[in-house]
This record gives C-alpha cells, structure tokens and sequence, in this order.
C-alpha cells in the first residue's frame, strides 16, 4: 500500500502493486503542509491540472493564478445597432427639437461580471522530490512535475486524458469522460452570449399632422437591442502537465488504443471514495489558502454529461437624438418617438465553457 501522510489521494486504479514511486510524481493531499520527502509544486499553486501525454507540453500555463477561493468572474464587450424607424411629418426642418431623429445607431457596451458557473475545491499539490521504494498500483494515474520530459520506467503516458481535466468521479466504476472536445496545448477556451431586449419609446404630438414631407422624425415604437458578445475566455487558470499511467505486461492489450482500459472495481484495503470533492475541479492550493475549501456552483452530475452554464446581465443607456420641426407640440400629431435618454437592461442566453474533463475515481 502506499504511504500515508497525511492522505495520498492518488488516483487509483487498481488491479495489483508493481512500480515504485518515481522522481516528479505530483498528486494531491490532505491538510496543508507537503509531507516529508514531498515539496509544494509551486507553478501549479492557484491553478486547474489539464492532463497531457507529451511531456513536451508538461509546463504550459494559461491565465492568472486564483486567489483563496477564488471564483473568478469575466466580461464580454458586445455591439449592436439600435434601429428607430422613420415616420414623416408636414413640417419644415425648424425649430422644435422634442422629436427624435431616425436612424441606425451604433451601441458599444459591456457586460456585467459573471462567474463560470463552474465547481470547484481546492487541494494540496505536492511533487515527490527523490525517487522510492514505495509500490503503486497497475493502473494508477498520477501527474509529472514540469522537468519531467517523459514517462518513467513502468508508466506510459495516458492518452484518455489528452487535454483534460481529471474530476474526481462518483463511484469506483470506471472513468467517464464529457463529450466537450480536448484543448489544444496552450489553448485558452473561449465563448460568447447572445442577448436580447426591449424598450420603448416615448410618444410625443405635434401641433400638426404625420405625413409628406419631413422625414427626419422617428416613430413611437418598441425598440430591440440584440446581438451577440464578443468571443472571451472566463479566465479560469490551468497548468499543463505530463499524465501518465503505471502498467505491466499485465494489462490487457487487445483493447483499442483509443479505449480506456481499467480495473477499477475497489479502492485498495483501508481507503475509500472521497466523496466531499466529487464532481468538482481541483485547483492546487493558492499560496496561503485554505486547503480542501470548495467553492463556485454546485457539483457536476454523476454522468459526465453535464457543462455548467453561466448568463451576463447587461445595461446600458441610449441617447435618441434631437431632430428639429417647424411646429409646436401638441395636438393633433401623435406617434412621433422622444429625443431623450432611455435606458434598456437585460440578462444574456446561457453559455457554457465546454471544460473537456473526466471524472476518475478519487481514493
């Protein structure tokens, strides 16, 4: 069995021990302090893990580290066109200037702040500094520190995990990976919204009547704004690194090379499912956070099916410009739209980041 400071939670997946504990090896912990033998990963600190197989791209980082449970929120910059119709009027251009002018009008606004919706709990993240004696399971999965450039002796990289992150799963059945396509090396997702509202025009009346041949005037009406935003990442911070896999000539090799082949039917004697972090993302504990602490929304589902989504409000104010009409305001002209500041507000479409993850027991 492994040894237990604190609580290793590799991630098992276990059939019978073999390989040693290896130089680099990275995984989390319980409490807040490395273990002997162990040190704080630090590139990795305030960060998600995005598994790789190529140790090559072990190192890459995107975006800036979180905070002490930081749930990091983000913005999106949108244009659209605000439309006031035409409606003539018989009068010459002079010298009443309550009437709003038609036209097309360019809006360029932003949207209010969002979190990513996503869940998330925050956990140690220790490399082994020197090789040892210590014995793994087949089919353990584990990270490689960033100076790791490949695979160890008896590990081989994992490719069911290629740009994805590891969630711990619900159950002790098997890996179950979402259907959000892999990242690139160095890719920092990205989505937009699309939004709509409404508001309305103000009446106003001439002294006077619509018709030929003033046709600067507006017309009373209920006004859309939509669009949809600008394409921007949520800013969530990952680390890439090395994932690899301990194996032996054991394992069954008929299986397709794009299958994920485990025995996974028990966590080993003495431990059990960790079922406070389940369905969650795992960052490595920020510099002086509080370990095990989770935070963001609620826990993805037990199917891997599930991308949690997030919406933007959105507001902002429209000055319809002044036209001027050589009458009076009053009866008997109505339909004519404002010249006056309107404000318009609303919430975005939901939207998703589409993380690619796979939920893998956590022992």
């Amino acid at each position: 069995a492994l040894k237990v400071v604190g609580i290793l939670f590799t991630i098992f997946l276990i059939v019978s021990f073999t390989n040693a504990l290896p130089a680099g090896l990275a995984t989390f912990f319980t409490g807040d302090t490395c273990p002997p033998g162990w040190e704080l990963l630090a590139e990795s600190e305030g960060r998600l893990i995005l598994s790789v197989s190529e140790g090559t791209e072990g190192g890459v980082t995107v975006e800036d580290p979180l905070a002490d449970q930081e749930d990091r929120t983000h913005i999106h910059n949108y244009q659209t066109t605000i439309i006031l119709p035409p409606k003539d009027v018989a009068a010459i251009n002079c010298c009443n200037n309550d009437g709003a002018a038609n036209g097309n009008y360019a809006v360029n606004s932003t949207f209010k702040n969002s979190t990513s919706g996503y869940p998330f709990s925050q956990l140690l993240f220790c490399q082994l500094i020197e090789s040892n004696d210590d014995p793994v399971a087949e089919g353990t999965l584990a990270y490689f520190a960033p100076s790791v450039s490949e695979c160890p002796s008896g590990w081989g990289p994992w490719q069911g995990g290629q740009g994805r992150f590891l969630v711990p799963g619900f159950s002790t059945d098997g890996p179950i990976t979402s259907s959000s396509p892999a990242l690139k090396s160095g890719e920092n997702p990205v989505h937009d919204h699309s939004f709509s509202t409404q508001f309305t025009t103000e009446d106003i009346s001439y002294e006077g009547v619509d018709g030929c041949c003033n046709s600067d005037t507006a017309a009373q009406d209920t006004v859309t704004v939509s669009g949809t935003s600008d394409t921007e990442s949520s800013g969530l911070p990952f680390i890439q690194l090395l994932t690899c896999l301990s194996s032996n000539a054991s394992l069954n090799s008929t299986f397709p090379s794009e299958a994920l082949v485990f025995s996974l039917l028990q966590c080993p004697d003495g431990w059990s499912l960790l079922e406070e972090v389940a369905g969650r993302f795992l960052v490595s504990l920020p510099s002086g956070g509080e370990a095990g602490a989770s935070f963001g929304g609620d826990a993805l589902s037990s199917t891997g099916s599930q991308n949690p989504t997030h919406s933007h409000g959105f507001g902002d104010e429209f000055v319809a410009p002044p036209t001027g009409v050589g009458l009076a305001s009053g009866c008997c002209g109505s339909g004519y739209a404002a010249a006056q500041t309107y404000e318009y507000e609303g919430t975005s479409d939901a939207a998703s980041l589409l993380l690619p993850y796979v939920l893998v027991p956590l022992c």
